[in-house]
Parts: C-alpha cells; sequence; structure tokens
C-alpha cells in the first residue's frame, strides 16, 4: 500500500513538472510573440527602438514588452506629424523608452543625446517635438536668438544645468520673474532657463499648439522667436514656408497629420 501510494506520488510530481514544460514548447514564449509582432510593425522604420540605456548621464529601468509597444504607437504616431523627410535629415537614429528616466540623478520626461532621444513610458507629445528639436539644434549659443529677450534678462538656470550668478545676476533674474510681461515673452517657465530649452520649447509649443500658438505672438519678443525659428528650418532647407502657413492654420490633431487638408474643404491658404 505505501509502494503503490509513492509510486503515484511520483507520477503525480513528474507531470506537475513535465506538463508546463510541453505546453510551453508547444506554443512560442510571449517574449517571441512580441518580437514577431514588433518587427512586423516597426522593422522597416528609420528611427529605431533600441532598448538600451547607453548615456552614463541617463539613468532608469527598461519596461516590459507591452509597455514598450504602446509608447512605440504613441512615438511613431505623434512623429508623422513632422514630414518624413525632415526626420530622416536630421542624425536622430534611435529612441529608448525608460521608467523612471533620471538625468544627472533627476526625473526628466525626455532627454536627448546624440543619436538618441530617451523618453519615459508617461511622455507627452510635446516631449518628443521637445527633444527632436534638441537633436536639429546642436548650437550651445546663438547669441542673436538672446538678442531676441528684453534688455536684461538672464536664464535662470535649472535642476539638469544650473548656472553659477554673481549677486547682481541674482538679483536680476529675481527681478525678470516678477514681471508678468516677460514671462510672455516665453512659453513656459522652463524655457526662461536655457537659451537651447527656450528654442526647443518654443518650437514644441508651435507643432503642439498650431494656429492657437499665434495669439502669444502679439507680444513681440514671441513673434520674433517664432520667426527665428521657422527661419532656422527654411534656411536649412528642412521646412518650406509652406510647410509653416499649412500648420499655423489648422489643430494639432492626433488623427492626420497635421498638414493634411480637411476632405472637401474649400478653404485656401492665404500668401
Amino acid at each position: 500500500m505505501f509502494q503503490y501510494f509513492l509510486h503515484n506520488k511520483l507520477v503525480l510530481i513528474l507531470l506537475c513538472g513535465i506538463v508546463p514544460l510541453l505546453l510551453n514548447a508547444a506554443r512560442p514564449s510571449d517574449k517571441n510573440d512580441f518580437s514577431r509582432r514588433f518587427q512586423k510593425k516597426y522593422g522597416n522604420h528609420h528611427i529605431v527602438i533600441r532598448q538600451e540605456i547607453q548615456s552614463p548621464q541617463v539613468t532608469g529601468s527598461m519596461p516590459i514588452s507591452g509597455t514598450v509597444e504602446k509608447c512605440a504607437d504613441k512615438f511613431y504616431t505623434t512623429l508623422k506629424y513632422l514630414p518624413d523627410d525632415l526626420v530622416r535629415k536630421t542624425r536622430l537614429k534611435y529612441v529608448t523608452f525608460v521608467r523612471n528616466l533620471k538625468l544627472n540623478g533627476e526625473s526628466a520626461g525626455g532627454v536627448a543625446n546624440g543619436d538618441t532621444i530617451y523618453l519615459s513610458v508617461n511622455f507627452s507629445q510635446k516631449t518628443v517635438f521637445h527633444e527632436f528639436f534638441h537633436i536639429f539644434d546642436t548650437q550651445r549659443s546663438i547669441p542673436n536668438w538672446c538678442n531676441l529677450n528684453e534688455k536684461g534678462f538672464i536664464y535662470t538656470g535649472n535642476k539638469f544645468y544650473e548656472h553659477e550668478f554673481s549677486r547682481e545676476e541674482e538679483r536680476q533674474v529675481k527681478k525678470n520673474k516678477r514681471k508678468n510681461d516677460i514671462k510672455k515673452s516665453f512659453v513656459s517657465t522652463y524655457a526662461m532657463s536655457n537659451e537651447k530649452e527656450d528654442r526647443a520649447e518654443t518650437f514644441a509649443y508651435m507643432i503642439v499648439e498650431g494656429k492657437k500658438f499665434l495669439k502669444r505672438c502679439k507680444n513681440p519678443v514671441m513673434n520674433a522667436k517664432m520667426q527665428f525659428i521657422m527661419d532656422m528650418f527654411i534656411q536649412k532647407g528642412l521646412l518650406g514656408q509652406e510647410f509653416w502657413l499649412k500648420h499655423l492654420d489648422c489643430k494639432f490633431n492626433s488623427k492626420n497629420r497635421f498638414y493634411s487638408e480637411p476632405e472637401n474643404s474649400d478653404k485656401k491658404i492665404k500668401k
């Protein structure tokens, strides 16, 4: 009796171990399913998803496959707002999605580094355009841009790149923060921190807000910045005047490319 019980128990244990292995062998793993599906959807795209952090300044953890796929859908859909020719001509080659993304130990929504954009898994569309512009804008300082600001304005610095100010400069920074007319010359508080961030934020808001952005341009400094950004692309032959006329004359609609005309529309853009 004892031998019979022992025999059956051993058989049961063996079955419990072998059956799952057989089932797993009979069907592809979730990881393989994901890889094939992912390759089919994005394999031919010129911007490759590379789930690997290659910058010592950037830290975070890699999300699960399902999260990566959702992020990829959102990223590629957002990027369609920019003409393919423009995207191909920039040095952007890779995008990496990261949980708890940090730059120099500080939490970040996105980071542009060389030919790669790192995006937090909860990134916004504006962040994509902001980081894309950083890839395009390789100059650390453009005096003509800084000269557009109100006389005496000093960028404040931010948690990623702090500036060392003299006491007089610190007083001027605090004075600028209290002036509403100066604030209207920037699309966001973050834009006031650094000239590169100012340009990237201005571009991102121009794309996301479309025609709505023109209301900001009642401020002469903001209007000059808009013209500066447009000229940067026009002079390099990347985005022509027609592009900006179309974009600033329509709303940002996630279902279509922003430069597509509505069907059965007789509306014409004045040139």
